[in-house]
């Protein structure tokens, strides 16, 4: 079992004090900066108090392609996260999503999980095989790495540690975070023991985990690799 001071530290450094930024009670940013010079960015929403939507770059600056800011100023959104994986071509690797319109199918073996908003713009998250029973009530979808739900894990062991971007739910509490230096174990027992989150995703990992929110702040720090332009986000509106 990994402890609390161990998750804290990334296995290197003395934890030092994070910086809480909120414009509403209900949606914050949160930097944690490490000694090492690891950071997380995460944004906490309270339920239903916060609006989200899986876009794609090519409808909001009309590339393929795009970085987490580009996709902030033109939407003006509180944060944005890169939106899972995707292969060189530019299309979802995996299921994909838009406006109740299911434009690129389940994909085996590509991620175990389905995260999808609702009419009121609430993430939710499945396994796939939850797929048939809520397929009419999705309204944006993307495939994803289920990793935890409840006390049941999914993923194999993996000590790489890489920038990982997570999402987790807490009694549809949203926690999306990008994590650096950090394994999917050890960011999965992050997000549940610190952040109380009972099912936990993984959206993507290596340079193209990034997010930035309205304030102008990213998860990506100087001396980073390069950030990747990504073709989808996850786009958090307070």
């Amino acid at each position: 079992m990994i402890t609390r001071r161990e998750a804290l530290m990334f296995g290197a450094g003395l934890f030092l004090p994070s910086a809480v930024y909120s414009t509403a009670r209900d949606m914050t940013t949160t930097i944690k900066k490490w000694a090492n010079g690891s950071h997380a960015f995460i944004v906490r929403a309270k339920n239903e108090k916060y609006g989200c939507q899986i876009v794609s770059a090519r409808e909001i600056i009309g590339n393929d392609f795009a970085l987490t800011q580009e996709i902030q100023e033109k939407t003006g959104a509180y944060a944005v996260f890169n939106g899972s994986f995707f292969d060189r071509n530019g299309l979802s690797s995996g299921l994909y999503g838009r406006r109740g319109d299911i434009k690129k199918q389940f994909v085996r073996g590509r991620g175990e999980g389905i995260l999808y908003t609702d009419k009121d713009g609430q993430v939710k998250i499945i396994g796939s095989s939850g797929i048939s029973a809520f397929r009419n009530v999705m309204v944006d979808a993307i495939q994803v790495n289920l990793l935890s739900a409840g006390k049941a894990r999914f993923y194999r062991p993996d000590n790489v540690r890489l920038p990982i971007t997570f999402v987790g739910l807490s009694n549809n509490n949203l926690v999306a975070a990008v994590l650096k230096k950090v394994s999917l174990p050890l960011g999965d027992e992050i997000m549940r023991n610190d952040y109380g989150c009972n099912i936990v995703v993984e959206l993507g990992h290596g340079d193209s985990s990034s997010a930035c929110d309205k304030f102008g702040r990213k998860s990506f720090r100087r001396g980073d690799s390069l950030e990747q332009r990504v073709p989808n986000f996850l786009v958090l509106y307070d």
